[in-house]
């Protein structure tokens, strides 16, 4: 048995603190190792809903659209917590493109139409 799991075994009847130093381990090495058990275990549900509908909407939507989306497929999920899971897998909402009218061609000799204000 591994000694981070006797740990575990035993963090009920004694601090884990102590454990540890009698084990003459690091108490951080410990929470370092649980967090990695932690992170073993299978995805919730309404973490995979938010990542596909925020595909589904070509990477538009925000917290507040997915959040509407999410609950609407039966899953209780505040904005938040969507906002941290976004963030933990690296994505952001792409913002649109502001308009910018083309009134004229590109070439700077050429000019859209005179001026009258100034004669």
């Amino acid at each position: 048995m591994s000694t981070y799991r006797y740990i575990a075994q035993r963090a009920s009847q004694a601090p884990v603190r102590q454990l540890c130093h009698v084990l003459q381990v690091a108490s951080s090495a410990y929470y370092a190792w649980q967090r990695q058990r932690n992170r073993a275990l299978p995805e919730p549900a309404w973490q995979v809903a938010v990542r596909e509908a925020f595909a589904d909407h070509s990477q538009r939507y925000g917290t507040r659209q997915l959040r509407a989306e999410v609950q609407a497929q039966g899953h209780a999920v505040g904005r938040w917590r969507i906002r941290r899971v976004l963030k933990a897998h690296g994505l952001r909402a792409q913002q649109p493109r502001s308009f910018v009218p083309r009134t004229t061609d590109f070439d700077p000799a050429v000019r859209a139409a005179p001026n009258r204000l100034l004669s």
